[in-house]
């Protein structure tokens, strides 16, 4: 009997378990009672976002190789195989965050929207605009560039793979300021919302194993030494 590929599956299931948390959250209601395209936007900006992290986060623990990985996606190959697909599905959702998230200032600049007074940020917190607000904006923007070159080296086969095994190490610095972005950008309703019990030990998790491969540690009590004899 031909064994179930379960790459599909598990990024399936972690799109959809960050969906239903979105819907957890007061956010999920505003989406669906979205008034017009400011509301719609910047509910989607947020969904989006969201599902970018889900998926980098599920990419970063299955980089650290957690006991029982390769015998439960039946061989390391197919543990490879799953964090290149989670990376690819991180670039496709990252870049949808950033479509969205442009898209206001792309409509006004053609005239097809009309700028209205208020909060335009879009996190819900009523922004002031204090530096770590702002660099939490900045290092969200520098983490999605980073993010596209990273995905697209890691998908050129002809790239010396000497270079590429050094510039794969910036990915877990991606996903640090890709969660400081995403920790001050949510709206504060999350934190008192049933979505708060999923976000914040993922994000624990995460940044666990994004330290452990900074650290070079992946592995490290699985080493042995040995001598090739012919």
């Amino acid at each position: 009997m031909a064994r179930v590929h379960k790459t599909p599956w598990i990024i399936g299931g972690v799109l959809a378990v960050a969906i239903g948390v979105f819907w957890l959250t007061p956010c999920g209601q505003s989406l669906s009672a979205a008034s017009d395209f400011g509301d719609w936007r910047r509910q989607m900006r947020l969904l989006t976002g969201f599902v970018a992290w889900m998926l980098m986060t599920l990419s970063v623990i299955v980089a650290v190789r957690p006991a029982g990985l390769d015998r439960f996606m039946n061989g390391l190959d197919k543990a490879y195989g799953l964090h290149k697909w989670a990376g690819i599905s991180v670039a496709v959702a990252a870049i949808c965050h950033w479509v969205t998230d442009k898209s206001a200032s792309w409509l006004r600049h053609l005239g097809f929207v009309i700028p209205r007074g208020g909060n335009r940020s879009g996190g819900g917190r009523g922004r002031d605009h204090t530096w770590w607000y702002e660099m939490a904006e900045d290092a969200g923007e520098w983490a999605f560039y980073l993010l596209l070159v990273l995905v697209l080296i890691a998908l050129v086969k002809y790239f010396p793979y000497r270079y590429f095994r050094q510039i794969h190490k910036l990915f877990p610095v991606v996903y640090l300021m890709a969660t400081y972005h995403g920790i001050l950008m949510l709206p504060a309703q999350w934190w008192v919302s049933a979505a708060a019990y999923i976000v914040v030990p993922l994000t624990a998790m995460g940044c666990i194993a994004a330290v452990i491969s900074l650290m070079q540690l992946i592995g490290k009590s699985h080493r042995y030494t040995a001598t090739i004899s012919s």
